[in-house]
């Protein structure tokens, strides 16, 4: 008979992943008069049109120590063997069975063998092995494809920011040395996906370790990370801690700081100790983020994503090597994380909902950098900036919007060498020159959004009529977040 004891759920991604004991009992006395076999051949799938076999990782077959894997009654090289034609890449492990006497209950148990479901995407639970034997063995009917894995899922379920502290948030004139703690929760999207090197089990040299990795810092902001997560604050129970695995920057287990210079920060942590199998956790790693220059700062934002880890292959370079190390290991699939700091915008956002440039008529614009003030006028003075300004022309009728930025040499006057307003500065300019510099057609009626690189913009735009001003109104200065509902700060 054939029978199996299969694990409930394993992660799609990995590499890896412990499959079930499958255990052959003879129902009757017998003999094996010839040399005989057991074939156990893991599914195929069907990739580009190629049958794919669900690779076995680990271990490397034969192995050195049959008993890493072989069990049961018969177990021993004299009885029971593993055959030279076992193929880890080809999912196939042969069992060759000596001549020799069975009486009723004795057993064979396979276990320990790991897969790779990474490798296999498109496989479907639960998954089968397919059972074959040759000579003197023969299959009771119906036990031929026992189950070895109940069910496949994603590892994680949900990156973000929750609880407190959560996201940081810094405003364009914050000093230097302002900081802020925030706090990035990672859940496991099953009970166990999480473990410890031991719940892994044979073979592992680590714990399940997660990797995030941060978008582009904005310039003038550092971004550090815990060399360890004490016990009771992970997120994973009272016993367990983080350690950061990586040397990225600064060894293992000590702090590590990101900034602008980084290209796709990445920060690995690690289980410290035995997580609990029954429940679904939700892992919590502290950071602080910094400002690192004077003020402005440049807007923007940082968000995170997080993938199971360590990174790896099913196989070496060539394909079919098994790795031991590390154990386990993950293909990589991020799960995309909410933001976990903003730095807001030093921008200011001007509509000017009507402008033209037909006929007679052509408007002009004139914007202020209001952001030097007039000495004790404030208790909280603006920060003297300079900045260039985007201009977004949209057209009343049809055509595409035409966007375009201030450089050395644009036209109108106010802006210095580089093609930015100095604080205290006005630049005025013509839509006819400004449509002329992006390349577009010369007659334009409609709306224009300008963004300026400073705040405290502040502006008018008025109509020439043979050129003379006829008309002037002023720009309407938008707020950062226009949904649900638009306000307008004037």
């Amino acid at each position: 008979g054939v029978g199996s004891t299969p694990v409930t759920k394993i992660v799609a991604t990995g590499h890896t992943e412990a499959s079930g004991s499958i255990t052959f009992t003879a129902t009757a006395d017998g003999s094996v008069v010839n040399q005989s076999t057991i074939n156990i051949q893991m599914p195929t799938v069907q990739i580009s049109g190629v049958a794919t076999p669900l690779p076995i990782t680990f271990p490397a077959l034969p192995p050195a120590n049959p008993a890493l894997i072989l069990g049961g009654t018969r177990a021993g090289t004299a009885v029971v063997s593993i055959s030279a034609t076992s193929n880890n890449a080809l999912g196939t492990l042969v069992l060759s069975v000596a001549p020799g006497t069975m009486v009723a209950g004795d057993t064979i148990v396979v276990f320990g063998l790991r897969i790779s479901p990474a490798s296999t995407p498109g496989l479907v639970p639960p998954v089968k092995a397919q059972i074959s034997a040759t000579q003197d063995i023969a299959l009771s009917v119906g036990q031929t494809d026992p189950i070895i894995v109940q069910d496949i899922s994603d590892a994680l379920k949900d990156v973000n920011v929750k609880g407190s502290p959560a996201s940081v948030t810094f405003k364009a004139t914050d000093k230097k040395g302002t900081s802020g703690d925030g706090l990035i929760t990672v859940q496991e999207n099953f009970a166990a996906a999480f473990q410890s090197a031991s719940q892994v089990g044979t073979g592992a040299t680590t714990s399940t370790n997660v990797r995030l990795t941060l978008s582009e810092i904005p310039p003038g902001l550092e971004v550090t990370f815990k060399g360890t997560v004490p016990a009771g604050t992970a997120g994973l129970g009272p016993l367990v801690g983080l350690t950061r695995t990586d040397s990225k920057g600064a060894a293992a287990g000590t702090d590590i700081t990101f900034d602008s210079s980084d290209a796709s920060p990445t920060v690995y942590y690690s289980i410290n100790g035995s997580v609990d199998a029954g429940v679904i956790d939700v892992m919590k790693i502290p950071f602080t983020a910094t400002t690192s220059i004077a003020p402005p700062l440049t807007g923007g934002r940082v968000t995170v994503a997080a993938s199971f880890a360590p990174i790896g292959t099913a196989f070496d370079t060539d394909g079919i090597t098994v790795l031991t190390t590390p154990l386990p290991r993950y293909a990589a699939k991020d799960v995309d994380g909410g933001q976990i700091i903003t730095v807001g915008s030093n921008n200011t956002a001007l509509l000017f909902t009507h402008v033209l440039n037909i006929l007679d008529f052509n408007s002009g614009f004139a914007i202020a950098n209001t952001t030097t003030d007039p000495d004790g006028a404030f208790g909280t003075p603006a920060t003297r900036q300079a900045g260039a300004i985007t201009f977004n022309f949209y057209p009343a009728a049809s055509g595409n919007a035409i966007s375009y930025r201030t450089k050395a040499g644009s036209p109108g006057s106010g802006l210095d060498g580089s093609g930015q307003v100095p604080s205290g500065r006005t630049y005025l300019v013509l839509l006819s020159e400004l449509l002329k510099e992006a390349g577009a057609p010369a007659d334009f009626q409609g709306y224009v959004i300008a963004i300026t690189e400073f705040s405290n913009a502040h502006a008018i735009s008025f109509v020439l009529d043979a050129g003379k001003i006829v008309q002037a109104q002023a720009a309407l200065v938008m707020q950062d977040s226009r949904d649900p509902v638009e306000s307008l700060k004037n």
